[in-house]
């Protein structure tokens, strides 16, 4: 089978919303409001599909610096960068981990991101610990900066930055 990376549509956010949910507590949560204010300011908001069929694999949101967002952990790299790529959330379909659709879409991200800002910066929860999430992020190599407690306490994330 051969997958593609293509750029979200409208007609995919329903989808893009169920397979967020699904994935609950890796990711924040998301409802239609939230995901149309991605959809309208994102850089990079694309999505995995097979060719010819219209299932999602997986999908990634990118923000750059200079939003109007009020996520705590935006914020935090708001105060300590600029001219980044900010991985809001990845999301990869739960049958589908490990199958090569996560490295796909950060290595597209890298392409797009090259040339046009100094780095991509993301978190990923340690508290609730989201390994699949940090043995990702240390094979691509991205490196500790910080880390932050959220949600009053709840939960506890790893700041990251990978240079371009």
């Amino acid at each position: 089978m051969k997958y593609e990376i293509i750029d979200t549509k409208k007609s995919d956010l329903s989808k893009i919303l169920s397979l967020n949910q699904k994935a609950m507590p890796a990711v924040s949560f998301m409802d239609e409001k939230s995901l149309y204010y991605f959809y309208s300011v994102s850089e990079y908001f694309k999505l995995i599909k097979c060719e010819n069929k219209n299932k999602i694999y997986g999908f990634l949101i990118g923000l750059t610096d200079n939003l109007n967002y009020k996520s705590e952990n935006y914020l935090w790299f708001s105060k300590r960068y600029s001219s980044f790529m900010y991985v809001d959330r990845i999301v990869i379909h739960e049958k589908s981990i490990g199958l090569g659709f996560g490295t796909m879409l950060y290595n597209d991200l890298i392409d797009y991101s090259k040339g046009k800002f100094k780095n991509i910066i993301c978190e990923y929860n340690i508290k609730p610990m989201n390994s699949i999430s940090k043995k990702f992020h240390e094979k691509f190599g991205f490196k500790r900066v910080g880390s932050q407690k959220t949600e009053e306490g709840t939960k506890e994330v790893l700041m990251m930055e990978y240079s371009l």
